[in-house]
């Protein structure tokens, strides 16, 4: 682990403890916190370093510890099943992205959904796979077609932040980008320092005006935790084959 790595996740952590999400009354009670079970892919390249995950299995753990202390205040927690070291599959085409990503989408997104291989995957729950970075502007992704998230450790200033997890997992959970208050959870539009009109979430929302901060974008919604939990509830996250209450996250 390197130092960079270390101050990342240290700074991280300090944000998410300056800056905690509001209590709900959406839930009571511990006996009604909903339980994900996530099995986590690190990937692995010899040839492609932006896929090459650098964290070892106690910092995706300590990464989801932040991504609980925001959902907490919808009454879900993500449990890590286990961390898979694994081969990226798909590289030789992934340096492409950078020219499909500004020209194409569809065909970037493509490329994206082939990089994380099936075969170990945690089958009716949760699979999350950790490259090091995108090779344009973006954070995180979720393919609902797959129910599966792709995070990178880095976001485009460098940056490791658990809340562009957290976000992700709020497309799994059927909730849309929000284009409301600064500090949601789910907002809109490009992060700090991401180009508009680049790679991102999966989210079907209007965007936002401002970049959002993913440092302090927390919140959730009474609505919003409503139907996450509704979602959760299920045991699953939402796919192409299953419809949400609102029909979000598309």
């Amino acid at each position: 682990m390197t130092r960079s790595t270390r101050t990342l996740i240290g700074t991280a952590m300090v944000a998410l403890a300056l800056a905690p999400p509001p209590v709900s009354g959406a839930w009571q009670s511990e006996a009604e916190l909903l339980v994900l079970p996530v099995r986590v892919h690190l990937l692995t390249s010899g040839t492609t370093p932006e896929l090459n995950s650098t964290l070892t299995g106690d910092e995706i753990r300590q990464v989801f510890v932040e991504v609980n202390a925001v959902w907490q205040q919808a009454g879900i927690r993500w449990d890590v099943e286990s961390v898979l070291r694994e081969q990226a599959q798909n590289e030789e085409a992934f340096p492409a992205a950078r020219e499909t990503g500004r020209s194409g989408r569809g065909r970037f997104r493509s490329i994206l959904l082939e990089v994380c291989p099936e075969d170990q995957w945690l089958r009716g729950a949760w699979n999350v796979c950790v490259i090091r970075e995108f090779p344009v502007p973006a954070g995180g992704v979720f393919f609902p077609e797959r129910r599966q998230v792709l995070w990178s450790e880095l976001n485009p200033r460098g940056q490791m932040h658990a809340t562009i997890l957290a976000h992700e997992l709020g497309h799994s959970l059927c909730l849309r980008h929000d284009s409301g208050s600064p500090n949601n959870l789910m907002r809109g539009g490009p992060a700090q320092g991401q180009r508009r009109g680049a790679g991102g979430g999966a989210g079907g929302g209007a965007a936002s005006p401002t970049p959002r901060d993913p440092s302090t974008a927390t919140e959730l919604t009474a609505a919003q935790i409503a139907i996450a939990r509704g979602q959760a509830a299920t045991g699953s996250p939402q796919g192409l084959d299953n419809s949400c209450r609102d029909g979000a996250a598309r």
